[in-house]
């Protein structure tokens, strides 16, 4: 008879922190899913298309800085045959 109500002492709390997890977890997904529906109905369009023009202005300065690295590698290999060429004279 003991063991009977200590089981039922522990089925009972059992019971009672599951049924505490899962209103916890019911409340949980639904301040999820209204914080999803607050962010889905955001136009965020106008942030989009700044980014891309920020991405367009970067590129750009990388192509005219990779263009000016190679005409400073063109220029340092002309002073290098230059100098090479004042050497053997």
């Amino acid at each position: 008879m003991y063991d009977l109500q200590v089981m039922q002492i522990i089925f009972g709390s059992v019971l009672t922190a599951l049924s505490a997890a899962v209103g916890w977890l019911i409340v949980t997904v639904i301040i999820t899913a209204r914080k999803v529906a607050v962010l889905e109905a955001q136009d965020c369009s106008k942030d989009i298309a700044r980014i891309h023009a920020r991405i367009d202005d970067i590129a750009g300065t990388v192509s005219r800085t990779e263009g000016e690295i190679k005409q400073l590698i063109r220029q340092m290999h002309l002073i290098n045959e230059y100098l090479l060429a004042q050497r053997d004279d």
